[in-house]
């Protein structure tokens, strides 16, 4: 497994962009199947700050695979510290206003930032960021889907 998360890695690393985009796909697909890899992708730093550095990402693709990745390890407590450490509220609420990260992108955003800030110790880094337009913008808007004003509406509360 370490093996073939390095490996992954070092795609996603030296990479052309669709190289980055296929390290990511499998990366969230062997995350989604199996737990353990979220223990080893948590455990090395530097996967955490890759994947938060690939938010920002000019490669919309790029930007929406490492999201939802990120999205799925705040799901968990035990690791909220790590990604919050590695800096990620800045670089989500950045995908949420640019829209660098299409409609899938913002929702994924909108959830892992739902996910961070259920403890309240981390809500003041969205208000710090700027985040508090942004999402009171998605609210108001009626452009959007039905889970992104929902996981906005969320993290505003």
């Amino acid at each position: 497994m370490r093996f073939y998360v390095r490996d992954l890695v070092t795609r996603m690393k030296m990479g052309n962009p669709e190289m980055q985009i296929q390290g990511l796909g499998s990366l969230y697909d062997a995350e989604s199947d199996d737990e353990r890899y979220l223990k080893l992708i948590v455990e090395a730093g530097d996967i955490v700050n890759l994947l938060v550095s690939f938010l920002d990402s000019p490669q919309m693709e790029i930007q929406e695979e490492a999201v939802k990745i990120l999205s799925l390890i705040s799901g968990f407590d035990l690791y909220k510290g790590v990604l919050i450490r590695a800096g990620i509220i800045g670089p989500l609420i950045r995908v949420l206003e640019s829209g660098g990260g299409g409609e899938m992108g913002k929702e994924a955003a909108a959830k892992c930032l739902q996910k961070l800030t259920a403890n309240s110790d981390n809500a003041w880094s969205v208000s710090a960021h700027g985040g508090v337009t942004v999402l009171v913008k998605i609210c108001s808007c009626g452009n959007f889907g039905g889970e992104l004003i929902g996981s906005s509406c969320g993290v505003l509360r």
